[in-house]
């Protein structure tokens, strides 16, 4: 640290006597003249430091002002959203209204195929009291793509809005029991294993297009998935976890690979002894097998 100095010119004669008075007098307006330029510098700091902080304010209120406008016209398209499929709702037959909030319980999209074994199940059956055959669930998706709530890509396969699920699960939430829901969502993880398991044997026999297919359906893969952690049901769980894993690995999607071990290991344990404790032993081996490395 460097020390700050000054120096007092005096002129006098290596003789001459030197005043004390005189020498205090002239180091004090040194230091008064300083001292004057500190309060100078200090000053026009302030101002601008006051300058920038009246700018920072003045943006913070532009980003406020354009997060409240935001927020309001989300609010605004959630109402009209929200209007417009009441209107749809209330106009449906007792069919749709009945069958239509089962789309709740899938993320992204919906094949006719995988949806057809879910309402032919007897689970489906016995809480909606009738099941509905392949004609049957292709009405109600190409009804519900007609009336906007739904797009499709195909004829068998079609995607779910966003904001769809919301509105779709209070139906079924508001007509159905907790142990109906439970049903169905145990119903739903088990169409997904035998999913996951048929693709995964497609991943071995065409790699390409088996990779296609898995990815395709990642997000329900992930959505059965949690639902059988919750449920703990740790077979099913391995079964649905497997191809996504794989593909993870074939494509060296390493850091997505080791969140999806992450998220499973935080549910069954992340040691032996607590895997083995609650019956899960299998599955953590498995997914210690699965490193990225």
């Amino acid at each position: 640290m460097k020390t700050a100095t000054f120096q007092v010119r005096l002129e006098a004669t290596p003789d001459a006597e030197i005043n004390p008075l005189h020498l205090a007098e002239e180091i004090q307006a040194y230091l008064n003249a300083h001292v004057c330029t500190v309060d100078q510098n200090t000053d026009q700091f302030e101002d601008v430091r006051r300058k920038h902080r009246n700018t920072f304010t003045k943006q913070e209120d532009i980003i406020r002002d354009e997060e409240s406008e935001l927020l309001k016209q989300i609010e605004t398209n959630q109402d009209i959203l929200r209007s417009s499929f009441e209107t749809f709702y209330g106009r449906a037959s007792y069919r749709v209204r009945t069958h239509l909030p089962i789309i709740s319980l899938f993320k992204k999209r919906v094949m006719l195929d995988v949806l057809t074994h879910f309402t032919q199940s007897a689970s489906y059956k016995a809480v909606f009291k009738e099941e509905l055959g392949w004609g049957a669930t292709r009405a109600l998706l190409r009804g519900s793509k007609e009336s906007g709530v739904l797009a499709s890509i195909s004829p068998s396969v079609y995607l779910i809005p966003n904001s769809i699920p919301p509105l779709l699960g209070e139906k079924l939430y508001r007509t159905q029991s907790a142990e109906a829901i439970s049903n169905l969502e145990q119903e739903f993880t088990r169409i997904y294993a035998d999913t996951a398991d048929h693709f995964l044997e497609s991943l071995d026999e065409n790699p390409d297009s088996g990779t296609t297919a898995i990815l395709a359906e990642e997000e329900n893969f992930y959505q059965a998935l949690g639902l059988a952690l919750e449920a703990k049901d740790w077979e099913s769980s391995q079964i649905l976890m497997q191809p996504v894993a794989q593909v993870y690995k074939m494509q060296k999607r390493f850091i997505e690979l080791d969140l999806l071990r992450e998220q499973v290991l935080n549910t069954i344990g992340l040691t032996y002894s607590s895997a083995l404790d609650n019956n899960s032993i299998e599955l953590w081996e498995y997914i210690k097998g699965t490193t990225s490395s």
